[in-house]
């Protein structure tokens, strides 16, 4: 699904048969927004912002660690929910300066993967 205005445009990728990946451009920049789900947290030092026993973890990544991937990326954040002690990994963003192709958007997913679940740096545990 593609739809696009001047400064406001969105795109709705699949991979894996169900996992969606959504890129939104707003104006000069291009937000990725890459569903995960993975039933642990593997980061620390995160931002979390509470309603009772429900918190949303965020964790901004140093885009420099993936630079030689992805050139143009400027912000990395991963989203996580936390419900009494349970911590789960639901979705990576992605702001980069300009549209990444779709090869690239495949990698960006693959990678995102390897970032919820530790695989990869991101200041983890």
């Amino acid at each position: 699904m593609s739809t696009g205005g001047e400064a406001y445009y969105l795109e709705e990728y699949y991979f894996d048969n169900f996992y969606r990946v959504l890129v939104v451009r707003e104006n000069e920049k291009y937000v990725v927004s890459v569903d995960v789900y993975y039933n642990e947290w593997k980061c620390i030092d995160q931002k979390e912002v509470c309603v009772e026993n429900t918190c949303l973890l965020v964790k901004e990544v140093d885009p420099n660690d993936v630079k030689a991937l992805f050139q143009s990326v400027e912000k990395i954040f991963i989203i996580g929910v936390k419900v009494n002690d349970k911590l789960e990994t639901v979705n990576v963003k992605w702001v980069f300066n300009s549209k990444p192709s779709r090869e690239v958007m495949e990698k960006i997913y693959k990678y995102s993967w390897k970032i919820a679940s530790g695989e990869v740096s991101a200041n983890t545990k």
